[in-house]
């Protein structure tokens, strides 16, 4: 065994969010077969990590949901990475601390063990530096920048306050 298909906790939550990832993959909907009800929608998890899951255990379907948790948040924090790096170039920083700051996220054994523990943290992180990377490329990328930051409160519901204070700077600048 690699440690990489050795099981989450149950009920903790890695365990609902591959949970809700394989109903959504084998087209149960919007459940959590490890919740209290598990026939009905689950309420209680945020929808987008269970959606990028969704799309690793299609790509898989034969694989074990934890390894497709396992590597797709590892793709994820590769990718943030990335965005980070974008992310500074946009604000200005030399190209060599971006690649730095890049590698710095990518590498960080705080977030390879959120990764490899399945929580969410990773794909918020890639949403939100993806969406300020494109924040700061230019007027035409706002929309997509907008959106792609408000997905951030789709994946962790206590980022919810910050586009409403930008939002807020916006107005009063």
């Amino acid at each position: 065994k690699s440690g990489l298909d050795s099981p989450f906790v149950p009920g903790g939550d890695a365990s609902q969010y591959a949970g809700i990832g394989a109903s959504i993959a084998h087209g149960g909907g919007y459940k959590d077969p490890v919740g209290l009800w598990p026939t009905e929608p689950a309420y209680d998890r945020m929808p987008v990590w269970p959606l990028i899951l969704a799309i690793g255990m299609r790509i898989a379907p034969n694989a074990i949901d934890e390894v497709v948790s396992r590597l797709t948040n590892v793709a994820c924090l590769a990718l943030a990475g990335i965005a980070i790096g974008a992310l500074c170039r946009r604000l200005g920083v030399r190209p060599v601390f971006c690649l730095i700051s890049g590698l710095y996220v990518m590498l960080s054994p705080i977030l390879i063990s959120l990764a490899l523990n399945g929580m969410s943290e990773i794909s918020f992180i890639l949403i939100v530096n993806a969406g300020l990377a494109l924040a700061f490329s230019g007027p035409r990328y706002l929309y997509p920048a907008a959106v792609l930051i408000g997905l951030g409160s789709l994946v962790r519901p206590n980022f919810v306050i910050v586009p409403l204070l930008f939002a807020t700077l916006a107005f009063l600048l």
